[in-house]
């Protein structure tokens, strides 16, 4: 049974059924009322937030250093972005990307090839894209997505995904989009890309992207954007995770990441949309 705080006593169970005396100040009566206490709900509450911590094999809030704070050890080995101020303001709670050369390397660790459910989670803020080449922003990505090696990646979206010519022009930011996906080269999920809310330049944004083994979905800002149907294989792989690029070994597609991120978190499980939700508070 759950515990209360008494003024008589230091705690009191809470019965099924609670009865509240009500002092009521046209008839100075006392009238009661039974109120049904929730806690199925608070059960539910408690498992729901242990869900959440249990899955989570990667966390960066960034607040003053690169370290995992999850608990598996998972820190980053070697970066060159630079510190600087988080969603909130507070100068050194996040790193900035300069979109050419920035990157952070995090050493391979069977944790980081969660298996057949995943959820990436960043919040991020954009500053550019890289111009020119019609390539996409990779926030964080881990593998090189050939047929013997999963991989994985969170990423802002060039103008490819709309008008290829267009991206060549150096097209500019409206057309830009989030997006992520899941799998191997024998087949993945695709980039669930959000195609309905475009990014705006230097606004922080919570993006998530989640795979259940039967469906991918992206939400932004906490709400669900995209969702589609995908069974694909998922083969772990070796690589080490890298953020603000795709990978130092891809020096076709490097992918540069230019703004800011604020904080990362990889779990091995697809969050429902209502612990998505409780994420971006």
């Amino acid at each position: 049974m759950k515990k209360i705080a008494s003024t008589t006593a230091k705690h009191a169970f809470i019965p099924a059924t609670l009865t509240v005396i009500v002092l009521v100040a046209s008839s100075c009566q006392k009238q009661e009322l039974k109120q049904p206490v929730t806690a199925q709900a608070a059960t539910e509450a408690t498992a729901d937030e242990l869900s959440i911590q249990n899955n989570l094999v990667a966390w960066y809030p960034f607040n003053g250093n690169t370290k995992d704070s999850s608990g598996n050890a998972n820190d980053v080995i070697f970066s060159n972005a630079t510190p600087a101020a988080g969603a909130d303001g507070t100068e050194n709670t996040a790193y900035a990307f300069n979109g050419v050369d920035n990157y952070m390397r995090v050493k391979n660790n069977r944790t980081l090839s969660p298996g057949r459910e995943i959820t990436i989670y960043a919040l991020v803020n954009v500053s550019g894209f890289y111009h020119g080449s019609c390539h996409n922003n990779r926030i964080v990505n881990k593998g090189l997505n050939d047929a013997d090696e999963g991989v994985y990646y969170l990423q802002f979206n060039d103008a490819f995904f709309y008008d290829y010519n267009q991206c060549l022009n150096d097209v500019d930011l409206t057309h830009q989009t989030f997006g992520g996906t899941y799998g191997n080269g024998t087949g993945n999920t695709g980039d669930a890309i959000d195609s309905t809310n475009r990014i705006k330049i230097d606004k922080w944004y919570p993006v998530a992207y989640t795979y259940d083994g039967v469906s991918a979905k992206f939400y932004v800002n906490g709400a669900l954007v995209y969702a589609k149907q995908a069974v694909v294989p998922f083969n772990s792989n070796k690589s080490d995770l890298f953020i603000g690029m795709s990978n130092i070994d891809n020096t076709t597609y490097p992918d540069w990441f230019a703004g800011r991120i604020d904080d990362i978190k990889i779990y091995k499980k697809a969050l429902t949309a209502k612990q998505i939700k409780k994420l971006t508070k």
